[in-house]
Formats: C-alpha cells, structure tokens, sequence
C-alpha cells in the first residue's frame, strides 16, 4: 500500500497500535512514534505559517463580533469611533 497512492502509512500505524497491545517491542515503539509526534506537531504550531492561519481564522471572527456590537450600539444612538488599523500576527 506504499507504492499505491492511498492510506498506507495509516494502516501500519493503526497496525502497530494492534500490535502493542499485545507486543512489548511494539508498545514501545508506538509510545516513542507518538512522543516525538507531539513534539513535532508543537513546532508546527509555533511555526509563522501556523500563527498567520490562526490569526486569519480569529480575526474573522473577532472582525465580526466588533461590527456587529458597532452596528447595535449605532443603531442605539451611542456615538461610534472605527479604527482603520489593521493589525497583523503577534502585534
């Protein structure tokens, strides 16, 4: 299955989980593949493609949710100030 394009590296991990239940070898195996597993998913996350997602993502939301409290406290005659700041990542 890693020749064919499809789910192979899959199937060998959800087989050395199988077989850690069983196998000692493999349960170690399986817990040093999923500790540095983690250890590369948390650099990933702190990578700056990461934090531009997150921030794309958040800011949309966060966008949002301030317009539409300016537009309610508009339409409730309070005076509203806009900023035409637009911050980036980290800032």
């Amino acid at each position: 299955m890693l020749v064919l394009p499809g789910p192979g590296w899959l199937f060998i991990f959800l087989g050395l989980g199988v077989w850690s239940m069983e196998f000692d070898w493999a349960h170690r195996l399986n817990h040093w593949a999923l500790k540095h597993l983690s250890i590369w998913w948390a650099r990933w996350q702190a990578t700056p493609v990461m934090r531009w997602w997150h921030w794309c993502v958040s800011g949309a939301r966060r966008h949002k949710s301030e317009n539409a409290e300016g537009a309610a406290a508009q339409a409730a005659g309070e005076p509203v100030r806009f900023s035409a700041r637009n911050s980036g990542p980290g800032q």
